[in-house]
């Protein structure tokens, strides 16, 4: 169905002191307890060699997020889970630089079902709701 993109996301006050990527060694960086690959990944494509990685870590997108609404760091937006918050400014994307997770999310079912009236309207909706993905961050 879509893949994601990896990339710093904070409020916008954070953002205003972040001028180059180096700029995240002086900020508190927020994880999420399952993804502890996510900000060395970004951070070695930005050749940052070090940053102050020992920020909170939550047990979930949904609340790292929040704490980077709310101003407490700067955590790694993932795309799709963070369209709307760019879109409406309560996050903003202070660099271009996206990098692939190298996951993807897929819709599985066992094939004797794929005519099953339930599952083909769930599919349907399904595809007519993803956003078509951007390639810039902002």
């Amino acid at each position: 169905m879509f893949s994601a993109d990896l990339f710093p996301v904070c409020a916008r006050a954070i953002a205003q002191r972040l001028k180059k990527p180096a700029d995240l060694a002086k900020e508190v960086l927020l994880e999420v307890q399952h993804a502890p690959e996510e900000w060395p990944l970004w951070l070695a494509a930005a050749r940052v060699k070090r940053a102050n990685a020992l920020g909170p870590r939550f047990d979930n997108y949904a609340m790292a997020l929040q704490a980077a609404v709310d101003g407490v760091g700067v955590a790694i937006g993932l795309r799709p889970y963070v369209e709307d918050d760019l879109a409406s400014g309560r996050l903003v994307a202070p660099f271009k630089l996206a990098v692939p997770k190298g996951q993807a999310w897929y819709l599985v079912y066992r094939p004797f079902r794929q005519d099953d009236a339930a599952l083909v309207a769930f599919r349907e909706w399904l595809m007519a709701n993803i956003k078509p993905q951007r390639r810039s961050p902002h």
